[in-house]
């Protein structure tokens, strides 16, 4: 659990889990305030560019490039985004 922001009259509050198996990220963020307490659940799966790249190379498509951002940065292990171009 990490305390997100504490301020007078208000906090939030994180908890997640990670399942590197099911690549899923599941959090609840809560929100404290005289007004009450708010839940917020978000789940998420995660894919990996190879997996991505099965479901074009179903399809007959071939990668024809890949980045880490639009403006056509090289695509490292240690990037977060991923941008890639198919063709046929």
């Amino acid at each position: 659990m990490d305390a997100e922001r504490i301020e007078a009259g208000r906090g939030e509050l994180d908890v997640g889990w990670h399942d590197p198996v099911a690549q899923t990220l599941d959090e609840t963020h809560i929100h404290l305030s005289a007004q009450g307490v708010r839940v917020f659940r978000v789940v998420c799966r995660y894919a990996w560019p190879s997996e991505l790249d099965l479901m074009p190379r179903i399809a007959w498509l071939r990668l024809k490039e890949r980045w880490s951002g639009w403006q056509r940065e090289p695509f490292t292990a240690a990037g977060r985004n991923c941008i890639s171009v198919y063709s046929h």
